[in-house]
């Protein structure tokens, strides 16, 4: 008796220690495993995406330059806040900008750079010319933007440019652009309220990459970091693109270079806006009579993206004056392309860095 006792008590110790043990699985979300004759046929997660350099936030995230510290490994290049004018090697305002009082960013100044844009070819923005940059394998550029909401999108307006020093063969030059207007569902019209941002290279190697579908136009002060490396070779380079210190864009393996070399690079954030007209017909030389005459709009097509783009009838080359595409509110191709208002677009407190 006193064995059947003890077994009982064995074989009750040992049930209740195997239901703790379920129960424990079972509370703290973990299921028992499987049986073994079971097959599990689902693919197995990928591993996650490599955090980008620098990181979830810009290396200069609210920094000016009045305040600001320089990240391991990197080089100061340029700083400017536009309160000591405009030095050597500089562009400020370029065509249709200029350094004004009229908003400014950082709360210890009072200048920047005011930028108008009324039309076609409008071209304010920041330069660093040439021959400033040295060499470099990754850029770090940091600034602070201003867009009126009532912005609109048609062909090309510009985010940030690149372009190899003068005489280097072969060329090569970076595009940032916001390409195309689209409306809310999507559909390419003339002034469109969203658009595409886009990588483009042209020169020694020609290329597009697709970045993101948005509109910048917050009506306020936003910063913009972009860390750039053109470095020569396919798939080699990268563009990561930060605003207000998220990242909001970018491309690990790009083709920015095939062979061109950047060094010494001429640098331009903002500058151009092309409007972008559209003709039913790719007989140039009957858009070109018609524009001498005013009678240009009756080839007009029903949109962007339909038909011809008229500038390629235009080239500066042949003696064409730019802005063929008129004003916003004179456009050339109304009223298939409707009127709309001018904007202003700012730029203050630039900091440049390279390694």
């Amino acid at each position: 008796m006193i064995w059947i006792k003890y077994s009982c008590f064995s074989v009750a110790l040992a049930f209740f220690y195997f239901m703790s043990l379920i129960n424990i699985g079972f509370a703290a979300g973990i299921p028992p495993a499987p049986p073994s004759s079971l097959k599990i046929s689902s693919e197995p997660v990928p591993p996650p995406e490599p955090v980008p350099p620098p990181g979830n936030e810009g290396l200069l995230t609210g920094m000016t330059p009045k305040n600001y510290t320089i990240p391991s490994g990197w080089t100061l290049i340029r700083t400017q806040d536009f309160e000591n004018g405009c030095p050597s090697g500089e562009h400020c305002g370029l065509w249709s900008g200029d350094i004004t009082t009229t908003k400014n960013h950082s709360p210890n100044g009072t200048h920047s750079i005011e930028g108008t844009y009324s039309g076609d070819q409008a071209f304010p923005g920041w330069r660093l010319e040439e021959n400033q940059l040295g060499s470099y394998s990754e850029l770090y550029i940091s600034w602070w933007e201003w867009l009126d909401t009532n912005e609109r999108f048609n062909d090309e307006f510009w985010m940030l440019h690149l372009v190899t020093a003068a005489g280097s063969d072969p060329w090569e030059e970076i595009v940032l652009p916001w390409f195309e207007g689209y409306d809310t569902n999507g559909k390419m019209v003339y002034n469109g309220t969203k658009s595409n941002l886009t990588l483009v290279t042209q020169g020694d190697i020609d290329s597009r990459y697709f970045l993101k579908t948005d509109n910048p136009a917050d009506g306020r002060w936003t910063q913009w970091e972009i860390q750039i490396k053109p470095k020569i070779g396919v798939n080699l380079g990268s563009i990561f693109i930060y605003k207000n210190g998220s990242i909001y864009a970018s491309h690990k393996t790009v083709t920015l270079s095939k062979s061109a070399n950047f060094s010494n690079a001429q640098l331009t954030i903002g500058g151009q806006y092309s409007m972008g007209c559209w003709a039913s017909t790719a007989e140039c030389s009957t858009l070109q009579n018609a524009f001498q005459i005013g009678t240009m709009s009756n080839y007009c097509s029903d949109g962007p993206g339909i038909g011809q783009n008229i500038g390629i009838c235009f080239p500066p080359e042949k003696g064409y004056s730019p802005g063929n595409c008129g004003t916003f509110r004179n456009p050339r191709c109304y009223p298939k392309q409707p009127s709309t208002s001018e904007f202003k677009r700012y730029y203050d407190d630039i900091i440049i860095l390279k390694r």
